[in-house]
């Protein structure tokens, strides 16, 4: 059996380490926008015309998403909490429609620490902070109130520092693994802060033509104000690009006891183009009404596909998903669980101490104020994930 080198496997350690730390300071220079797997299960981040989409008075969503544990054994890379209040409001004063307002905070903090071949620490921590406020509009199309136009904007305040050494490709030289100080380059952290307003609106449309049959599809635009988000002094254009989210599925409920759940979402910002699909089996385990109160209680299973790219027209990187989730009333709890596949997997593969870079995510909604059963087709769609 042959063995590897400890010298190259040293080598192999430090370049992929060097990548990481390269590959997480451009994608925070770029202010690349977050994302979830459950992204149904954070809804103002996913579409400002979701706001107040639910039956009840006020929701609750919490999420939080490590990512790419495995690439620095104490922590992950990414770290992303994110929390949001929305109220359904005037539905009994506007014959069915209603008035959706909300509130998100969403923190991303970018672990982008590392060392170089001497030992010096490179890279730092980059926190990011967004705040959101949101209006939706959600208007009921027929006489059954089983089809329903939403449209809602997010005006947003973003606030981004960072501290730490930062240290670029050119001047890094891959023969012996260094960097030279002294190598010109244009690249000069002009500021560590930096501060913006932004503005989100979209599209949300839902129909149930069956009694066991809904459809929904939604659109999103990000970024619209194109706010300047340069950290860079070299940097000749720093605007924010646009975002634009198409996003949408079906529920399939099967005789009273099955709901599957197959559901896209594709996004494109930029040459960064992502793509994500799968199908959620529920099984419904209570199911009971008393004295005018509801009990139901659902599991769910799901197995999810995401591939996307940075900067060619060729997917390069795919994320395997699979997720367990729960819904008991106005309760719900899930979890995903993300496998790196491709390209980022199979370089991780033969570096000593470094893992496949996974990521989870766990994420909760509680809804107060939850009316009692409604009559047939007289409610707000909530779009399960």
């Amino acid at each position: 059996m042959r063995r590897s080198n400890p010298v190259n496997q040293e080598n192999m350690r430090l370049k992929f380490y060097a990548f990481a730390v390269f590959l997480m300071v451009g994608l925070a220079v770029r202010a690349q926008d977050i994302h979830f797997s459950q992204y149904y299960a954070s809804p103002m981040t996913l579409n400002p015309a979701l706001t107040g989409k639910f039956d009840g008075l006020i929701r609750v969503n919490g999420i939080y998403r490590g990512q790419y544990y495995g690439m620095n054994q104490s922590n992950s890379l990414f770290r992303t909490p994110g929390l949001s209040v929305d109220a359904s409001l005037l539905k009994d004063k506007m014959k069915g429609n209603a008035l959706g307002v909300g509130l998100m905070v969403v923190n991303d903090v970018q672990n982008v620490t590392g060392t170089d071949a001497n030992g010096q620490n490179i890279g730092g921590k980059i926190n990011t902070t967004t705040i959101g406020l949101s209006v939706g509009y959600i208007l009921n199309l027929d006489k059954r109130k089983s089809t329903q136009l939403s449209v809602g904007v997010q005006p947003s305040y973003t606030m981004k520092n960072s501290n730490g050494s930062y240290q670029f490709p050119d001047a890094f030289n891959t023969s012996d693994l260094t960097y030279n100080t002294s190598s010109p380059n244009n690249e000069r952290v002009a500021s560590l802060k930096k501060n913006y307003f932004n503005l989100d609106f979209g599209l949300f449309f839902n129909t149930k033509p069956l009694d066991w049959l809904t459809f929904y599809v939604g659109y999103s635009m990000a970024n619209v104000l194109r706010p300047q988000t340069a950290v860079l002094s070299s940097s000749q254009d720093g605007k924010l690009p646009f975002r634009h989210v198409v996003h949408g599925g079906f529920e399939f409920e099967i005789k009273h006891r099955w709901v599957l759940i197959p559901g896209f979402l594709y996004q494109n910002e930029a040459k960064a183009n992502e793509a994500n699909a799968g199908l959620t089996a529920g099984y419904v385990i209570v199911n009971k009404e008393k004295d005018g109160k509801r009990s139901k209680a659902t599991i769910f299973l799901g197995l999810w596909n995401r591939m996307g790219n940075d900067v060619s027209s060729a997917f390069q990187y795919r994320n395997l998903t699979p997720k367990i989730g729960m819904e008991y009333n106005n309760f719900r709890l899930g979890f995903a669980y993300d496998i790196t596949m491709g390209n980022m997997a199979s370089d991780a593969h033969n570096v000593p101490n470094i893992y496949r870079p996974q990521a989870y995510e766990l994420a909760l909604s509680y809804i107060f104020g939850l009316p009692k059963p409604p009559k047939e087709n007289d409610w707000l769609f909530n779009p399960r994930y």
